[in-house]
């Protein structure tokens, strides 16, 4: 079973500011993917991969 990691609030309130999400869905990191989640009917979707660019979630330190 794969593990999902969630996203900051803040992360999801950019995501439905710019209409990639909507009100009655969620987004979690799973094995890579960005996916969103409707809390209603449990259906999922893979968001776009250009979407995760803009998260803070995604951002990851570079150590030299």
């Amino acid at each position: 079973m794969s593990q999902r990691k969630p996203i900051t609030d803040r992360d999801l309130i950019t995501l439905r500011q710019r209409g990639l999400i909507l009100a009655e869905e969620t987004a979690y990191w799973e094995e890579g993917k960005l996916i969103a989640e409707n809390i209603l009917n449990k259906g999922q979707r893979i968001l776009d991969p250009g979407a995760s660019s803009m998260l803070e979630s995604a951002r990851r330190v570079l150590k030299g």
